[in-house]
């Protein structure tokens, strides 16, 4: 039995704006499909007069993508565009978007000796501008609350010194409570605007910035925060 898997991409159509629609299918070596795609080939991501790059990461992630009626797919190469709020997969040294429904999306980052997991999910209800297809990053959850992040990047422009035109790509953050038992979602930036948008837990929250020392202006403490609220009973 070989185990060598082979891609069969197949051409449907081709558009003059550089992208691509195929079908793919990997096999394994009895020529049984363990994976099928449909994808939209990227050729470029970005205008060269741009500094920076719209993704979150550059290099590919190896990670998992959970597609329509629970389709799982793993070790797969996965890439995310922050300016249009797309995941990207690679195939044969190729960039595809995905043209089927991916419902969430995670990988593992290492960075200074620490491995944090990014785990992307949309889905979720309409949020004023954002809708039920944008993803949000997952940074902490359980039965009563979730921490969620908007992760996108601009394009900021502006004059240099030397009073050349500029432009370049600018990270950007909003960070949301969500409550699953109401579908509501609460900006959170600090301590106050959490007991806000929490106010069963306000008290609980005041006990534990005093325990810990926090301001809740940072990811970090939030996410904990989070941790411990969705032990409270």
């Amino acid at each position: 039995m070989y185990k060598i898997a082979s891609i069969l991409a197949v051409l449907i159509c081709l558009v003059n704006t550089g992208q691509a629609q195929y079908a793919i299918a990997s096999t394994d070596g009895e020529g049984r499909t363990i994976q099928g795609l449909g994808a939209l080939a990227i050729n470029h991501i970005k205008p060269d007069d741009i500094d920076g790059t719209p993704l979150l990461f550059e290099n590919w992630k190896n990670g998992r993508v959970l597609l329509r009626m629970n389709k799982m797919i793993s070790g797969i190469p996965l890439q995310l565009n922050l300016e249009r709020n797309v995941p990207y997969f690679q195939r044969d040294s190729a960039r595809y978007e995905f043209t089927d429904r991916v419902l969430e999306f995670s990988f593992v980052h290492d960075t200074a000796g620490t491995t944090d997991t990014f785990l992307f999910r949309s889905n979720y209800p309409f949020n004023g501008k954002y809708t039920d297809r944008s993803y949000y990053r997952v940074l902490a959850e359980g039965p009563q609350v979730q921490l969620l992040s908007y992760t996108y990047k601009t394009i900021q422009e502006n004059f240099g010194f030397d009073k050349t035109y500029k432009r370049a790509y600018q990270l950007r953050e909003e960070l949301f409570f969500y409550m699953p038992g109401s579908k509501q979602f609460f900006p959170v930036q600090g301590k106050k605007s959490a007991q806000q948008a929490l106010p069963n837990f306000s008290e609980r929250i005041e006990q534990l910035c005093r325990l810990n020392k926090w301001n809740l202006k940072t990811t970090d403490q939030l996410r904990q925060l989070v941790r411990q609220l969705n032990t409270t009973q």
